[in-house]
């Protein structure tokens, strides 16, 4: 009846969460939200993951998942990498995903791409993926922000964009792409 209790407690949590707009939370905060111990709270969470009422991008890391991306099997990119990169405060979205919220991409790119000052590894959410890529001096390619409907995205701006795009083509030109 214990367990019981517990996994109402924590799908309690995660919808009040929901109803208040917010879409992503911390295995501490579920913890000290449902007051009990972190194995019990990681079993919580499992359960709900198993549900598919959550999913999981980053250890730690859970993200609320409306009906509407049950298909998906998490929240898109766009909207958990905010809070995801709070902690690092430098990250910029670049590349073929920057083209894409500037209207320069002809199609939605196949993995989210992130540029972050240390190496870090990608990110496989249902049928999300995140792409990271380490870059010196990031605090030097210029940012806008645009607004998501889960938070706030850093997007390096139209020119940072077009320039490391044309990088990106001298690193790896398009002939040597292995179909």
């Amino acid at each position: 009846m214990n367990s019981e209790s517990s996994r109402l407690s924590a799908r309690g949590y995660v919808s009040g969460l929901a109803a208040n707009g917010r879409y992503q939370f911390t295995s501490r905060e579920a913890q000290a939200a449902l007051g009990v111990s972190a194995a019990a709270a990681k079993l919580a969470l499992i359960r709900l993951t198993k549900q598919k009422l959550v999913a999981s991008p980053a250890r730690g890391f859970y993200v609320i998942l409306p009906p509407e991306y049950g298909a998906l099997g998490c929240l898109p990119a766009d909207q958990f990498i905010p809070a995801l990169m709070k902690r690092l405060n430098l990250y910029y979205t670049g590349l073929l995903s920057a083209a894409q919220y500037h209207g320069a991409a002809h199609q939605r790119p196949q993995q989210f791409q992130v540029f972050v000052a240390r190496n870090r590894r990608p990110i496989q959410c249902g049928a999300v993926r995140v792409a990271f890529m380490a870059r010196k001096r990031l605090a030097d390619v210029p940012v806008q922000p645009f607004n998501t409907p889960r938070g706030t995205l850093l997007v390096s701006t139209p020119e940072a964009t077009a320039i490391d795009l044309e990088w990106d083509t001298r690193v790896m030109p398009a002939n040597s792409i292995k179909w």
